[in-house]
């Protein structure tokens, strides 16, 4: 059975009109399983998948001769009566995959769907390629068939018949995270199992060194990045350490967020704080805090929502998000009118003009805050 996501409906139709389509990924985010559910939907019944990580399906475009590529795909099935469409998953994997796509495209008006796990394999080929993470919040309610929310989470008080009634699937989603198989298996073990083969797939577990990099920025998620204290702990050094994080990023396995300043002198002006993109994925390579976990999930609630930065003084003190729209948020497992207070203080300080505190649990003398399963 297959369980659409947001971005189906504009990704098959899109792929229905332009030359090249790109959607990247993670791997394991069902990037595969889209594609093929759009090509079985579209008008165009002239398509063919191709997994290039199979060695018979890479030496297609070994050929100098273009135009012999084409003949092959007519061998495999594909008519001249109708555009082609091809997918190529890995699309990474093809060293000369530009000059192959820009031939084919301008002489023969073949679509192509190029899918990719790192966020530069289409550079210069898709401008604006489609991305696919680990479900978000609705996109787990919606898998699991339950109704969704529809308020709208940046108004009105802690709802608690919201939290009653999906306190306990928000919590399996701080657990566990996102991953459409992980989300779909019914035990915990179960879950554990499918996070510890998603890790072994990804690239970064097969370098040990790196790896060791990824376990310790995975204790680190929601803090900023210190890159000198990571240098002595892995002993490479400042540049090898930057151009990794790079790395991962590019990768989708993590997020770094920019600090946000109004001028002040007292502000934190450089470090970026560290996310993961998938709060089942950091449960699995480090045991973090209540706290930790519900930051990270909300970043990931919020991710898809706007750009987000954070304000920070030297004193410690933080506002954890500001959207572009000068929102700034406060995260919190359980609010107090404490904590609104110097919120309100530090958005008047950083100018920020609207303020929303998020929390996990209910506050018993509070009230003025989100709950975190109400982001949709």
């Amino acid at each position: 059975m297959f369980l659409p996501r947001k971005i189906y409906p504009a990704f098959r139709d899109k792929i229905q009109t332009n030359l090249i389509t790109g959607l990247l990924g993670m791997k394991r985010t069902g990037k595969t399983v889209l594609v093929k559910q759009a090509l079985k939907e579209i008008s165009n019944k002239n398509s063919l998948y191709l997994a290039l990580k199979r060695p018979d399906n890479r030496e297609i475009f070994e050929h100098s001769n273009y135009d012999a590529i084409r003949q092959i795909f007519i061998n495999r099935g594909l008519t001249l009566d109708r555009p082609m469409v091809i997918a190529l998953d890995d699309a990474e994997l093809l060293p000369n995959l530009a000059k192959v796509i820009g031939y084919l495209t301008e002489h023969h008006q073949i679509k192509f769907v190029l899918i990719g796990s790192r966020a530069d394999s289409l550079a210069g080929l898709v401008a604006k390629p489609f991305e696919l993470r680990p479900l978000d919040w609705g996109e787990w309610l919606e898998f699991k068939g339950i109704p969704a929310l529809t308020a709208d989470w940046r108004r009105g008080n802690f709802n608690s018949g919201d939290y009653d009634r999906l306190a306990v699937f928000y919590e399996e989603y701080i657990s566990f995270g996102g991953f459409p198989q992980v989300v779909l298996a019914g035990a915990e073990a179960d879950k554990q199992e499918l996070l510890l083969e998603i890790i072994a797939a990804l690239e970064f577990s097969k370098e040990k060194k790196l790896y060791s990099l990824v376990k310790l920025l995975a204790g680190a998620a929601g803090e900023r990045l210190e890159i000198s204290q990571l240098s002595r702990l892995s002993g490479w050094s400042r540049p090898t350490v930057t151009d990794y994080l790079k790395r991962l990023e590019n990768s989708y396995l993590i997020k770094t967020v920019p600090v946000y300043t109004s001028g002040g002198e007292q502000e934190i002006v450089k470090a970026k704080k560290l996310y993961f993109s998938d709060t089942g994925l950091v449960n699995t390579l480090a045991e973090l805090s209540g706290e930790a976990q519900f930051k990270n999930t909300v970043y990931n609630q919020l991710s898809g929502l706007d750009k987000w930065q954070y304000y920070a003084l030297k004193t410690g003190q933080e506002i954890d998000f500001v959207s572009d729209k000068r929102l700034g948020i406060g995260i919190r497992e359980t609010p107090t009118r404490q904590d609104f207070n110097s919120l309100v203080r530090l958005a008047k300080k950083a100018k920020i003009t609207k303020i929303r505190l998020i929390g996990r649990q209910p506050s018993p003398q509070f009230n003025d805050y989100t709950w975190g399963g109400e982001i949709v």
